[in-house]
């Protein structure tokens, strides 16, 4: 992309090449249950990953509540393991709860588009 003067012209070639992708990505998903099983995967990635964020609130929470002192992050209590993927803050829940929504809507639009066809 090239910009000029405030106004952004798109080279001939990478045009295209965006075209050709949006186009692969459509067909890809308007095959038979496709979407339905993106959006599925979506909905338990949020609702695994919502437990995941539960767990380590317990286990931050619960000990600092006991010695009445403030909660620890989840890398300090468990150092050894991978934590940065799990959600720790509200907006992370929030975000989680997001894709959660997207993977609901993808699997109505889902199911309507495979009713569609098989008709």
């Amino acid at each position: 992309m090239i910009a000029y003067h405030g106004i952004a012209m798109m080279l001939p070639g990478e045009l295209e090449w965006r075209v050709v992708a949006v186009e692969w990505v459509a067909d890809y998903f308007y095959q038979r249950g496709r979407l339905l099983g993106a959006g599925r995967f979506l909905i338990h990635l949020a609702v695994y990953w919502c437990l995941v964020g539960a767990v380590g609130q317990v286990i931050t929470a619960v000990p600092a509540g006991l010695q009445q002192g403030t909660p620890q992050t989840l890398a300090k209590v468990l150092p050894e393991v991978p934590t940065w993927w799990g959600p720790e803050h509200p907006l992370a829940f929030v975000l989680v709860l997001a894709i959660g929504m997207l993977g609901f809507f993808l699997s109505l639009i889902g199911k309507r588009l495979d009713r569609y066809q098989s008709a």
